[in-house]
């Protein structure tokens, strides 16, 4: 068995399924938007995946310098403002998306003026 690592890409297969709209349903409707919103970071995480590494790294370090190992998007943004690089965009939802981290169940709400305070997971890194 191998351990996973910081740079496992969850998003190297192609995708399986066309994008089509399909009929909403009571049953079928959470798996079609769940599945059309994986389907979407895949895309942006592949478009930016430099980028996406590199935030991924950036949160591994932030985590690993916190007793509590926690790490936030708001922590990822911060720090990549810092050095001058723009963010991620939908490409952010990538970022956590590997088995290195944990959701702690906790959120809080994103800062930035334009996130309109979206609820952000806060993640700890195993």
């Amino acid at each position: 068995m191998t351990q996973p690592t910081l740079f496992d890409d969850l998003y190297r297969e192609p995708l399986q399924t066309p994008l089509t709209r399909e009929p909403l349903s009571p049953t079928g409707a959470e798996r079609t938007g769940e599945r059309l919103k994986r389907e979407g970071i895949a895309r942006a995480v592949e478009s930016k995946a430099n980028a996406v590494g590199y935030a991924r790294e950036l949160a591994y370090d932030i985590a690993r310098s916190r007793e509590d190992r926690c790490c936030t998007m708001i922590d990822v943004n911060e720090a990549l403002a810092k050095e001058g690089r723009a963010g991620l965009g939908n490409a952010a939802g990538g970022v956590f998306l590997s088995s290195v981290w944990e959701d702690t169940g906790r959120v809080v709400k994103d800062t930035r003026p334009q996130a309109h305070s979206n609820k952000l997971t806060v993640w700890r890194l195993r």
